[in-house]
Formats: structure tokens, sequence, C-alpha cells
């Protein structure tokens, strides 16, 4: 998944096959359909490009995936165009986000919902309103059900030499103080959006715990 133009988005040409009873997806290495991929959105009041989301989505067949979707404002997402086009769409509550310093809460919310209809192999994807699918559902289908691991996007600790800039390095990796060992050291910062598996996404939910003990300043 990333950003980029409409036009670089495939789409299925060949009808699913049976395999010893069960449907698999064309050109797919024979993958079965044993997992589920929840694509978890967070968005304000619409999640743009229906039309491709659409498409993207229309091509999963038979590995029919699980949409949720978290707004500031539900029910202008439940008038706007993505949901009229994918009515399946799961609108959780909303719960408090603020950009730049709490997008953890809502993305807790997506997860832990849907945990609650998940199975053992599924796969959690956390995007934003923002993106847009770059290979035919098949493709990442396959990719992401080809291992069990979850996918992180750790930033170096120099991008693009933003370290020739001291000030600028404490943006990207922070330090931090391991306190048994009174030892600093340097905390990777990670991408917000992020593949989990089952068992990291119940570890999240589980780490992130009710709202009293949440950090209440910058996240």
């Amino acid at each position: 998944l990333g950003r980029g133009p409409p036009t670089q988005l495939g789409l299925r040409t060949r009808a699913p096959q049976l395999k010893n009873g069960l449907a698999t997806i064309s050109d797919a290495e024979g993958s079965l359909c044993q997992a589920k991929l929840h694509f978890l959105f967070m968005a304000r009041d619409d999640v743009p490009h229906a039309d491709i989301w659409q498409r993207f989505f229309a091509d999963a067949v038979p590995c029919a995936p699980k949409i949720w979707l978290h707004c500031t404002d539900a029910e202008a997402c439940r008038r706007n165009e993505f949901v009229q086009r994918l009515p399946w769409t799961s609108i959780v509550p909303t719960v408090h986000s603020s950009y730049c310093t709490d997008l953890v809460t809502p993305e807790e919310q997506l997860i832990r919902l849907a945990l609650q209809t998940s199975g053992p192999a599924d796969k959690f994807i956390i995007i934003s309103d923002s993106s847009l699918p770059l290979k035919p559902f098949r493709v990442i289908y396959q990719e992401l059900t080809r291992s069990v691991t979850s996918d992180l996007c750790v930033y170096p600790l120099c991008p693009m030499g933003f370290c020739r800039n001291q000030t600028w390095q404490s943006w990207f990796w922070a330090k931090g103080l391991v306190t048994k060992s009174a030892k600093v050291v340097s905390l990777p910062m990670t991408s917000q959006f992020a593949v989990l598996n089952r068992k990291d996404a119940r570890k999240f939910v589980k780490a992130w715990g009710p709202a009293e003990t949440r950090p209440r300043s910058n996240i």
C-alpha cells in the first residue's frame, strides 16, 4: 500500500479457481484464503478516491477482507462516498484523536474491535485516508499472508542528512533512560502505519490499556 496515481492500480483478470475443494486466487501460487485482512482506516469525514478503493476491493474475491473505519465525524462518513460505495464498511464509535499528538487512541479502537471477529492467521493493516493501493488485492494478500510476522517501518537515524543539524536529530530517534541499568539508549522512530499479526495486535491493545492509565501529554 502507498500513495500514487490511480493509474498504478491493477485489477484481477482471472476468476478464482478451486484446489482440494477450496477457493484459491489465480497467480498467487495456490495461496489459500486461510487468513483475513482487516483494513483499518482513519479519516475525518470521508476516505478520498472511493472509486479506486471500490475497484481494489472488488478484486478481493474469494478472500473477502474486513473494512473498518474510524471517523472524527462519523455521521458525515455515513453520508459520504466511501461508505456509499462500500456499504459493508464497519464504522467504529468515535474516540478522541488529535493530529500529531494522539492518533494511537483511534488505532487502538479499530484494532480492539477488529480482533473480536478475527482468526489466528489474520493481519491488521493500519492506513490513513490519504493512502492508495498500488497493486491488485491478490498481490497484497499473497505478500501479507506469506509470513506470520508483523511489518513495521523504522525511520533511519539520519533521514536525508538531517542529523547535520543537531536540533533536527531529536525529531527522529529520541533518547530514553533504561532505569535498571541507568543507560541512555536511542528509541527508534517508527511509522504509525503498520501491519500487525493477531498476537501483536493483542499486545497493542493490552499495552494501551484503559483510558485512565494512558499518557496525558503528547503521544
